[in-house]
């Protein structure tokens, strides 16, 4: 409950586990083998100057982005974050065009709308926006809770599901997202104060 998910190597099934991040199995011979097939890399490196660290990152970024275009009309998450922000702006930087779709929701604090849309201005996405129902939730839980193999209790995964309704309604078959930005670069106000 902790995690909000089962951690590797459990599972929610007696009996059945599963692989932890970045290992594999092998079955030769009635035996089972789980090894690493990466390990990260940990090195130093001499200090870079700020813009020498910047140039390396946009860069980074740049590929990443660039890797998961296919051509299509691109489509984003937009929450307006320091995350979703920078992968819509990029997606249109490279693509030349960028659908995004936000989320909102009647709950004070609890809706980001009105960054998303400076985003989407910023950027010059062709927006989309949906406001998220009680009933939506009431509704959407079935389909959201069957397209996950074991529990995950992630709050995010409401709105990913209704964005990505909205672009497969206008023909978008890829998403892209951004993740993890906003507590690393501080997107959030609450990371701010530490």
């Amino acid at each position: 409950l902790y995690f909000h998910v089962i951690p590797s190597p459990a599972t929610v099934f007696k009996g059945v586990h599963r692989l932890p991040p970045g290992h594999c199995a092998t079955f030769r011979d009635g035996k089972l083998n789980v090894q690493p097939y990466w390990r990260p890399q940990f090195q130093s490196t001499p200090r870079a100057s700020f813009d020498e660290r910047r140039a390396t990152f946009r860069d980074l970024l740049r590929q990443a982005v660039a890797a998961e275009l296919d051509g299509g009309k691109a489509g984003c998450y937009l929450s307006g974050g320091t995350d979703s922000s920078t992968v819509a702006g990029m997606t249109k930087q490279l693509a030349g065009r960028a659908a995004t779709y936000s989320i909102g929701f009647e709950a004070e604090g609890y809706d980001e709308m009105q960054f998303a849309r400076i985003a989407a201005k910023r950027f010059g996405t062709e927006h989309h926006e949906y406001y998220v129902t009680p009933d939506d939730l009431v509704r959407g839980i079935p389909n959201i809770a069957a397209s996950f193999d074991q529990p995950f209790g992630n709050s995010s995964v409401v709105p990913a599901y209704y964005c990505a309704r909205m672009a497969r309604d206008a023909g978008i078959d890829t998403m892209l997202a951004g993740d993890g930005g906003d507590e690393h670069f501080a997107g959030y106000r609450r990371y701010r104060w530490f």
